[in-house]
């Protein structure tokens, strides 16, 4: 079985993207059709063919995209894993304005669900909030990713998709972090204890003695049963430190004398009346370095249920996290009560969350915008219905070093007279008795406006090239049957005789059946009018 990644099938978006920003794209708006447009040749050159105007692509205008998932109440979100695919899943979620104090829509990554928890509170964004990450009272942990205006989700959403925004550059960091650590049987471990209370006395110098106090219930009279648990601290400035215990003296149901491992400063947090915990001691190992983490004990059974991380760490790409089995802890023994916990540490992204939002967010989508506006309106067509856009590179124009922001397709036209209706085909007949094409039928095309004696045609055919490129004209009609010697025919046999003017036939400036088509979609045919202004949003997936 052979699986394409994520990370392939975000760098496939980035390099269109990239392509986009730095290249030459426009938006085609083709006429309707019959036929749905499909991934043929002969599809894309009647896309080419039947294109009516087209607008070049703003490249700030491009974006990476992800499925909008808004956060609702009683929704099991899935966590974070760096061990499982989370490609279709909802681990990222975006809160509504009605679900935040900013007014505006915010993506959040989930890190913790809280064992499978439905979340019930939805993250309130803060400035002040520590690395972005918030637990809110339902157990679930959220990063902070990105966030989009209203204007912003109005004018980008569609269906179902939003633009991925982020203000830094991602970096190739290797500051992995272990962000979690997940208890893989928080229901089934049981045995550990832990002990609350405060310092009494502290002893400085070479023997790093601690006097301790208990706030209630009772400590082990055992020598040494609390050696190699960790000694969490915290004072009155909400300063805290994890040290190690070295040795455990009992003095009475409420007091003991503890020595910390040897190297350890006993200065900065270790006062008289400094609260205190003694607890199962985490012990992390891995490639990076600094992350420290403490359990949350019940006092009941001695069940573990959270891991709480103290220092993320860094550098990690790989790590492992035990307890080592405190004194007088024996799970292999049928008697015993005591049963070990299972964890499991997960490992960041590279350059911890937030870093390269596509890629964390899974994003595999490219999306477009394009709007047509009322200054648009002054050039293309505003009396005709389209049924397909696609979205064409590097289309090629007749005048040099030209890339126009907006173009019309169509052929303006000056005749002496006609009685016309819109919508209706013309065509002309080749009259040369030497030419391969005597007596049939060399040029067909629609009438989508008309102007008193002047027409402008749409959806031209025939044979291609034409050999008469500048005759009796200052135009180049060379990749247009058309020809302006000849007159035209309605589709009730009425002879149409064009102006002799010089420039009485004006053809687009685009090069027909010029440019790649990456892209192609109909739909239901709309109907432009001069008080039309669309917003046009393609969503491509890779």
């Amino acid at each position: 079985m052979t699986d394409i990644t994520n990370k392939f099938r975000t760098d496939v978006a980035k390099l269109f993207i990239d392509d986009v920003q730095a290249g030459n794209y426009y938006l085609f708006v083709s006429c309707d059709s019959n036929e749905p447009t499909i991934n043929s040749d002969s599809s894309k050159k009647s896309f080419l063919e039947r294109a009516l105007f087209g607008k070049r692509i703003d490249p700030e205008e491009v974006y990476y995209a992800i499925k909008n998932y808004p956060w609702q109440q009683n929704t099991i979100y899935t966590q974070y894993d760096d061990e499982v695919d989370l490609s279709d899943s909802k681990y990222y979620a975006v809160v509504y304005p009605e679900n935040n104090e900013t007014g505006d829509y915010k993506v959040y990554k989930c890190l913790f669900n809280n064992y499978k928890s439905p979340s019930i509170n939805a993250p309130n964004y803060s400035e002040v909030t520590p690395d972005q990450i918030y637990e809110t009272g339902d157990g679930y942990v959220w990063k902070y990713m990105y966030s989009l205006t209203e204007f912003e989700f109005d004018k980008y959403n569609t269906r179902g998709y939003i633009p991925v925004f982020q203000d830094t550059t991602p970096t190739n960091s290797d500051t992995s972090e272990i962000n979690q650590i997940y208890i893989t049987n928080p229901d089934s471990n049981r045995g550990y204890e832990s002990v609350n209370g405060t310092i009494f006395q502290v002893s400085r110098g070479t023997e790093n003695k601690v006097v301790i106090s208990v706030i209630a219930g009772s400590i082990n009279p055992i020598e040494n049963y609390y050696s190699n648990y960790s000694f969490y601290v915290t004072n009155e400035d909400n300063l805290s430190i994890v040290y190690e215990v070295d040795t455990y003296v009992y003095n009475s149901p409420t007091r003991a004398t503890i020595t910390l491992k040897e190297g350890v400063p006993l200065d900065g947090v270790l006062i008289e009346s400094t609260s205190f915990q003694i607890l199962p001691r985490i012990k992390i190992l891995g490639d990076g370095t600094g992350a420290q983490a403490i359990p949350r004990v019940s006092s009941e059974d001695g069940t573990i249920s959270k891991i709480i991380m103290l220092n993320k760490g860094s550098g990690y790409t790989r790590a492992i996290a035990t307890i080592p089995d405190p004194f007088g802890f024996d799970p292999n023994t049928l008697s015993s009560l005591d049963e070990r916990i299972i964890l499991r540490p997960v490992i960041s992204p590279p350059g911890k969350h937030g870093n390269n939002i596509a890629n964390e967010l899974s994003s595999r989508h490219a999306l477009i915008y394009n709007g047509i506006n009322e200054f648009d309106n002054d050039i293309i067509p505003t009396i005709n219905v389209f049924g397909s856009v696609g979205i064409v590179k590097d289309p090629e124009f007749k005048t040099a070093n030209t890339t126009p922001d907006v173009f019309n397709n169509t052929i303006e036209i000056l005749l002496d007279g006609h009685s016309l209706e819109l919508d209706e085909y013309v065509t002309q007949i080749e009259t040369d008795p030497e030419s391969e094409f005597y007596n049939e039928i060399t040029f067909s095309a629609r009438v989508n406006e008309i102007n008193g004696n002047t027409i402008r045609l749409c959806e031209y055919m025939g044979p291609y090239p034409n050999d008469l490129s500048t005759a009796n004209t200052v135009y180049d009609f060379s990749d247009i049957s058309i020809n302006p010697e000849l007159p035209l025919y309605s589709s009730r046999d009425e002879i149409l005789i064009i102006n002799t003017a010089e420039d009485a036939v004006k053809p687009s400036d685009y090069i027909q059946r010029s440019g790649e088509v990456y892209y192609m979609n109909s739909f239901d045919p709309i109907t432009r009018t001069e008080a039309s202004r669309e917003q046009i949003k393609v969503i491509i997936e890779f």
